[in-house]
């Protein structure tokens, strides 16, 4: 069947969120728009120059960024920081923005999100389906600013808050395996529809691509073959990706070979669909 006659919608939207330490030792976060919008454009542009690898005809949405008005921080954060917006992230936020990343899978056969701070991956939470999270920490840290969603407790507050099932969230690192509900990467395929991904999974010595904390030991082969294989893949979100601290590329690179596995696997779903319609003589179901 010609590409026309087969297409795939991709929509890419970053999601910048920042965290600093403010002055009660305690973490608030902001967004800080515009700040991945060369990031965005490039990987945009990587997925359109490399559309000519698939069966099916590729179509890109460049989406924006995704954020929300912050409540004003007290004067002494502003000063100290000189930004105009500090906030912790409550259920309000988190709800708004995720029925926009809703909207954005209901139009599109693949949304790919990228941020800062891994706070911003809980707008990914709030649908339904299941979430492969790949990470060098669980992000289920109870007392962590009580109700408030953090980078270190955002997991756990999407299902205290009833945006998840614990059962929907299955978590995949290497920092510390010991820990409860805490998986390896494993050999088969991962069932999921949204993959959350932060950059601190892979290891850090090798790849250079963030430095923020200690970091696990994955390989990038590793995830990938998890996102090509994928029969439902629907989301797939990178976070902890602060360009300064990516100062040989890998990272972003690593972020467009995942975002065209990604799209493979879902090429590969409706090329199935169409060549089985056909020797049906029935039109194709939707991929």
């Amino acid at each position: 069947m010609p590409k026309e006659h087969k297409k795939i919608k991709v929509a890419v939207v970053t999601i910048p969120l920042e965290r600093y330490k403010s002055l009660d030792e305690g973490y608030n976060e902001y967004f800080r728009k515009g700040s991945l919008s060369k990031q965005r454009a490039a990987l945009i542009k990587h997925i359109k120059a490399s559309a000519k690898q698939f069966n099916s005809k590729i179509e890109v949405t460049d989406a924006g960024d995704l954020t929300h008005e912050m409540h004003i921080a007290p004067r002494g954060i502003l000063a100290l920081h000189g930004k105009l917006a500090f906030d912790r992230i409550g259920e309000r936020t988190v709800h708004d923005l995720g029925a926009k990343i809703e909207k954005l899978k209901k139009e599109h056969d693949l949304v790919i999100t990228l941020g800062h701070s891994h706070t911003g991956a809980v707008f990914m939470y709030t649908g339904k389906g299941n979430i492969a999270r790949f990470d060098a920490h669980t992000d289920m840290y109870g007392d962590y600013h009580s109700k408030a969603f953090t980078f270190a407790n955002y997991a756990l507050q999407a299902i205290s808050h009833g945006f998840k099932q614990k059962n929907s969230i299955r978590n995949y690192g290497y920092s510390s395996p010991n820990k409860k509900d805490w998986h390896s990467i494993p050999n088969r395929p991962i069932d999921a529809e949204t993959f959350d991904i932060d950059l601190d999974v892979f290891e850090r010595d090798k790849y250079e691509m963030q430095n923020e904390f200690d970091t696990g030991i994955a390989d990038i082969p590793d995830v990938g073959k998890h996102v090509l294989n994928s029969k439902k893949i629907k989301a797939l979100g990178f976070f902890e990706y602060r360009p300064h601290q990516d100062k040989k590329g890998i990272g972003l690179r690593t972020i467009k070979a995942l975002s065209l596995a990604a799209i493979k696997s879902i090429d590969r779903r409706k090329t199935k669909a169409t060549s089985r319609s056909a020797r049906s003589g029935r039109k194709p179901l939707k991929a």
